[in-house]
C-alpha cells in the first residue's frame, strides 16, 4: 500500500496572502505537508505567524491563495461554498480558544445544533447530544446556559458539540489558551481520550509546549515555513528565558492580536459581531423550536 493512502490531509504548495493597501502580505507560501490517519499533530509558532489562518484553510473555512488541499485524497479547492459547508458539517469537528457557545441556548441545545443543521430529527439529535455530554462528564449540566458554566465546562460542551456529528478530523485552535493550567491539563487529557475513543485524526494549534509534547508530531510555523520540531522542541523547553512559549505553557492566556489576519473578527465592529450572533440565535431558535418543542 502506498504510504500516501493513509493521509487524511495533504497540503501541496499551500499559499495564503492578504491585500494591505497596495501591498500583498504573504502569510505563508509553498507549504507541503501531510497528516496521517489517526495522528495527533501539534502546530506551534509565535503569535501572528499564521497558525490560525492555516487551520481555517485545513478546515475548509477559507480558501488558499494558491496550492492544493486534499481531504481523504479529494481536492477540495474547487468545491462550492455549499459543498464546503457540507464537508465541514459531516467530516470536521472544530474547537476554538473561545468556546463559541451561543449564550441564548442550553448546553445540550448547543451540542444539538450541527445535527439539526444536518437534518437530524429532534429526538435523534437530543439522544446523541445527551450521550456526548455524558461522555465529557456534563450530563447533569445539560439544561444550563453557557453563562452558567465554568470555563472548563464550556470547553467540554464545545468538545461534545465538535464530536456530535462523528467527524473524522478534529481541529483544535488553542483549546486551552483561555484556561488556567490545571483546567487546561484536564482538557488536554480529555482531548487525548476522545481522540482514541472516536478514532480521530487531530490537529492542534497551541502555545502550550506541555500540550504539544504529548502529540505524535510537532511542526513549527515560522516566517511562512513549516519545520519539524524534534530537537527544537526540547531546546525551547529547556531555555525559559529565550522561548516565547514558556509562559503560555504555565497557563497564561495567549491570544493572536486582534489586528492579525489570523483573527476572523479582524475589521469587524463589535456591533456587527453582535448583530450576526443575534441573527444566528434567532434562526437557531426557529429551527429548534419550530414544532413548539423544547429539548431540556
Amino acid at each position: 500500500m502506498n504510504a500516501n493512502d493513509d493521509n487524511v490531509i495533504e497540503a501541496i504548495g499551500l499559499r495564503k496572502t492578504y491585500r494591505s493597501g497596495a501591498d500583498e502580505l504573504v502569510i505563508f507560501d509553498g507549504l507541503d505537508f501531510a497528516v496521517r490517519r489517526g495522528e495527533r499533530l501539534a502546530i506551534i509558532g509565535e503569535s501572528g505567524v499564521g497558525k490560525s489562518t492555516l487551520m481555517y484553510l485545513l478546515g475548509a473555512l477559507d480558501r488558499p491563495s494558491g496550492g492544493t488541499i486534499k481531504f481523504n485524497h479529494r481536492d477540495i479547492s474547487g468545491l462550492s461554498d455549499a459543498e464546503l459547508a457540507d464537508l465541514r458539517n459531516r467530516e470536521i469537528g472544530f474547537v476554538w480558544q473561545n468556546h463559541s457557545l451561543l449564550p441564548e441556548f442550553t448546553a445540550v441545545e448547543n451540542v444539538m445544533m450541527p445535527l439539526l443543521i444536518r437534518g437530524a430529527t429532534h429526538d435523534d439529535a437530543l439522544a446523541v447530544s445527551m450521550a456526548g455530554l455524558d461522555e465529557v462528564g456534563l450530563r447533569q449540566r445539560a439544561s444550563h446556559r453557557a453563562g452558567e458554566l465554568s470555563g472548563g465546562e464550556q470547553q467540554r460542551v464545545a468538545l461534545a458539540r465538535a464530536l456530535a456529528g462523528k467527524p473524522k478530523l478534529l481541529l483544535a485552535d488553542e483549546p486551552t489558551g483561555s484556561l488556567d493550567y490545571r483546567t487546561g491539563g484536564m482538557i488536554m487529557t480529555l482531548l487525548e481520550d476522545l481522540h482514541r475513543t472516536h478514532d480521530l485524526t487531530s490537529i492542534y494549534v497551541t502555545h502550550n509546549l506541555a500540550f504539544a509534547g504529548r502529540s505524535d508530531r510537532i511542526l513549527r510555523l515560522d516566517k511562512g515555513k513549516l519545520e519539524m520540531s524534534g530537537d527544537l522542541f526540547h531546546a525551547e523547553t529547556s531555555n525559559q528565558q529565550d522561548t516565547p512559549y514558556q509562559t503560555a505553557a504555565m497557563g497564561s492566556d495567549s491570544r493572536e492580536p486582534a489586528t492579525s489576519p489570523d483573527d476572523p473578527g479582524a475589521g469587524r465592529s463589535l456591533g456587527e459581531t453582535r448583530t450576526k450572533r443575534s441573527r444566528t440565535a434567532q434562526w437557531m431558535a426557529g429551527l429548534m423550536h419550530r414544532e413548539g418543542k423544547h429539548y431540556v
